[in-house]
């Protein structure tokens, strides 16, 4: 007989460590002398004991029962084993495979046992079908019995143990105290007493991979974060380096996260967990993975500048299933190393997330995303796109000098400048690759708006169009000029690419705003004055051959109010909106910031305004001139819609008020959706919830039962659970 070297080796491990004495006569493996060891001690004589050799083959066959230290001859085949005592219990469950059955010397190997007590269960106390599980948990076994109609009992170590009973797999019905057991007791579990309201308990196990490690659990410290503490366990059971279980006695009910704090291991996902009222939450078997290690070196380029570079780590987990081009706003920084160009920038212990390298070297940057959600460490080349731009500016068929270039990539909102020689001439080397806004300020014109694509090295001549735009704004009523009046124009078309820019102008005294020289395309105008309804919206197309262009703007006074929103800062947020509860809402701001509301506010008004990234923010109108400002948002937090009987549901919404103020439709979720977060629950009833203020009172429902209110304050730091409708 030999061990079965065939098996994976996390199956032997799983089952608890097997100490072989080898006879020198390995041939004649199918005679066997089993022996029982109690720490140092042979016990094989001094019980009444028989071990069992199962046959595992599909085939089947009879069991063959052994007396232990009698040799024993066992038939060709694999086999489980069994100790049947009234005095030890086994703390090994090998699989053995005979491959001879070839008579000789037996071939003797030890079972470590223990003396034996039981735990019993009475009758009726829990449905048939349970499952008696008491935890050992110096050797880290589990001993189990199916509960029946009558008295149920399991054979265990006597001494410290815990017990609980199951429904199913995954359910834990009963949870006990841990209690120290004698050799040859029966201890009849009696009534568990009841969990205090508003309290439960928790069992929490971890897998460590089998695969080329040693295990892991004695470099982890596990946690749960639960009623805003975190607290460690009551029990942990560390007797298998490959697994880990905890259980916790006494904790807040509601949402909770498991936290495994290690330099070598994460979790491979974060479980959506919750510690029901008064009863036990189990989470089970989640997946550890190693921490990726990411080295990253530059892949040779002429351009890039000799000398010290910046590489920063990105977590980039938000930006998983967002569609589109990344968004690296949406990603937070991770770490940061600083070296030679030509050298390695390495980062240790990472998250298996999607990450991205953001570099920096001499004035270029770019953005690179790398995926460890595998959780397998990588070397990475960051790839180096530097292209050379150069060419001409011209107006009216004459060069323009100082032409000042502004460059604006379209994905990663890099920005550089160039600035054109006396000929006319410009050249830039510009890097990411890519689609990029121009905007061109010379003499004689401002912030002509262009595109180009820089993929590879080109030459791109800038054509700055002779054409000019006046716009003209009147009071409707009187015919007379509103100074101080903002002109927005926006761009559609060009070529390939489709360019929406916004800009604004402001009037001067004989109500004219003068706009910058367009390409090719169709532009939009509107007018706002403080006190004016927005005016209507007028279109016009621009030709190579346009000259000049003038238009009038006819705006009504009302009862609307001009807001001005800006972030954190004090810098204006164009394309930001506002809405009021009622459902009223204003166009996007212009580039000064500014947005109209058609509704007279009144001092302490409420109203919401979200920006393009989707960061939402409530405030309390003041007055015109004072600014509405959005603060950075709080970190996302996920929402998990359960049946009663904690089933997932997926395709349910959500609605949600700050501070007692609901948040109107649409922006709650278009705000939500524009910060990464979800329209609806996905199939494991998970809502990603992005963009609220850094700070308030967040009240959440499921959008089909507005009596099911949940409230926390903000930033939300737990997964929040939701009944389904």
């Amino acid at each position: 007989m030999k061990r079965d070297r065939a098996l994976p080796r996390r199956s032997l491990r799983a089952s608890g460590a097997l100490l072989f004495a080898w006879a020198a006569a390995a041939a004649h493996a199918g005679n066997v002398q089993p022996l029982l060891r109690f720490g140092d001690a042979d016990v094989s004589t001094s019980a009444a004991a028989r071990v069992v050799f199962s046959p595992m083959d599909a085939a089947g066959g009879a069991d063959v029962v052994c007396a232990p230290a009698d040799a024993c001859t066992i038939p060709p085949g694999r086999y489980s084993i069994r100790l049947d005592s009234p005095d030890f219990v086994a703390l090994d469950r090998p699989t053995f495979v005979s491959d001879t059955d070839a008579a000789g010397v037996p071939t003797p190997f030890a079972l470590r046992v223990f003396p034996a007590a039981r735990v019993e269960l009475g009758p009726g106390r829990f449905p048939e079908g349970s499952v008696l599980t008491v935890l050992d948990p110096e050797s880290g076994l589990s001993f189990k019995a199916t509960v029946r109609s009558r008295e149920t009992s399991v054979q265990v170590p006597a001494r410290k143990v815990v017990a609980a009973v199951f429904r199913g797999a995954a359910e834990v019905a009963e949870l006990r105290r841990p209690v120290t057991l004698t050799a040859g007791q029966h201890l009849e579990l009696p009534e568990n007493p009841p969990l205090t309201r508003g309290r439960g308990q928790a069992v929490v196990s971890l897998r460590f991979p089998a695969s080329g490690t040693r295990g892991g659990n004695g470099q982890a410290v596990v946690r749960l974060q639960a009623g805003g503490g975190v607290r460690s366990p009551d029990v942990a059971v560390t007797a298998d380096p490959w697994r880990w279980t905890g259980i916790w006695y006494d904790l807040p009910s509601g949402s909770a996260a498991v936290e495994v704090e290690s330099k070598a291991w994460a979790l491979a996902e974060a479980p959506a967990f919750s510690v029901p009222d008064r009863a036990v939450g189990f989470a089970r078997e989640l997946k550890v993975v190693p921490r990726p290690r990411l080295s990253a070196q530059f892949e040779p380029n002429d351009r890039l500048p000799a000398g010290e570079a910046q590489v920063d780590l990105l977590d980039c987990r938000r930006l998983k299933g967002v569609s589109g081009p990344p968004r690296f706003s949406l990603c937070t920084s991770a770490s940061t190393r600083n070296g030679p160009v030509a050298g390695e920038f390495r980062f240790e212990g990472l998250d298996p997330v999607l990450h991205a390298l953001r570099w920096k070297a001499g004035r270029f940057q770019d953005y690179v995303l790398v995926d460890l959600e595998a959780a397998e460490s990588k070397d990475v080349k960051i790839p180096v796109r530097i292209h050379r731009v150069k060419g001409v500016v011209t107006r009216r068929g004459r060069p323009v000098t100082n032409a000042r270039i502004s460059w604006l990539h379209q994905v990663t909102g890099i920005e550089s400048e160039t600035v054109s020689d006396e000929e006319g001439r410009y050249e830039a080397l510009l890097a990411p690759s890519g689609w990029y806004l121009t905007f061109l300020d010379g003499p004689g014109f401002k912030r002509h708006a262009d595109a180009l694509d820089v993929s590879e090295d080109r030459e791109a001549d800038f054509v700055v169009p002779s054409n000019e735009t006046e716009v003209r704004v009147v009071d409707a009523a009187t015919g007379l000029p509103v100074e101080g009046a903002r002109v927005g124009w926006h761009l559609e078309g060009k070529g390939d690419l489709h360019v929406a820019r916004a800009e604004s102008v402001e009037c001067d005294e004989d109500g004219l705003a003068r706009l910058p020289p367009f390409p090719a395309g169709r532009v939009t105008v509107l007018a706002r004055a403080r006190g004016y309804r927005p005016s209507e919206e007028k279109r016009f197309d621009v030709t190579k051959e346009s000259a000049t262009t003038t238009i009038e703007l006819r705006i009504e006074k009302g009862d609307g109010t001009r807001l001005r929103i800006v972030d954190a800062a004090g810098s204006p947020i164009q394309g930001a909106w506002a809405m009021l509860p009622s459902g009223i809402r204003s166009e996007g701001a212009d580039a000064a910031g500014e947005a109209f509301l058609e509704s007279a506010l009144a001092a302490g008004a409420p109203l919401f305004v979200t920006t393009p990234a989707g960061a939402l923010a409530l405030a309390r109108f003041v007055a015109e001139d004072a600014p509405v400002r959005v603060g950075p948002p709080c970190p996302p937090f996920t929402v998990r819609f359960l049946t009663a009987d904690g089933r997932p549901v997926a395709s349910e919404q959500i609605a949600y008020s700050i501070d007692g103020v609901r948040v109107p439709q649409p922006m709650d979720y278009l705000a939500r959706l524009a910060a990464g977060g979800d329209l609806s629950s996905r199939i494991d009833g998970t809502l990603r919830v992005a963009g609220l203020p850094a700070a308030g009172v967040v009240a959440l429902w499921p959008a089909r039962k507005p009596d099911a209110v949940v409230t926390r304050p903000l930033p939300v730091t737990e997964l929040l659970e939701l009944p389904a409708p």
